[in-house]
């Protein structure tokens, strides 16, 4: 017998395990909780800034194996500016 869960229930989410997250993209949004600014692009591509002390990130995996994680960032670089380092929780 199989039960298809997803029919079953209207509250039900498939998410497919997280690959490559292109920051300041609308396709990224999925995986931002809170604490981000808006898309942004220039000639580099696009990203998006940390608005808060702390941003989410919702990463997906389906089973337990390894996994590597990296990601590039930067600190804003105005006069105005505190200080800031990245600091990652898992």
């Amino acid at each position: 017998m199989t039960i298809d869960l997803v029919e079953e229930s209207p509250q039900a989410e498939v998410r497919n395990e997280t690959g490559r997250i292109d920051f300041g993209t609308p396709e990224a949004d999925r995986y931002l909780g809170g604490g981000w600014s808006e898309d942004e692009h220039n000639a580099n591509g696009s990203f998006i800034w940390s608005d808060a002390s702390q941003s989410e990130l919702h990463i997906y995996s389906h089973d337990d194996r390894p996994r590597q994680l990296g990601f590039r960032c930067w600190p804003i670089n105005l006069p105005s500016s505190s200080q800031s380092s990245p600091m990652v929780d898992l």
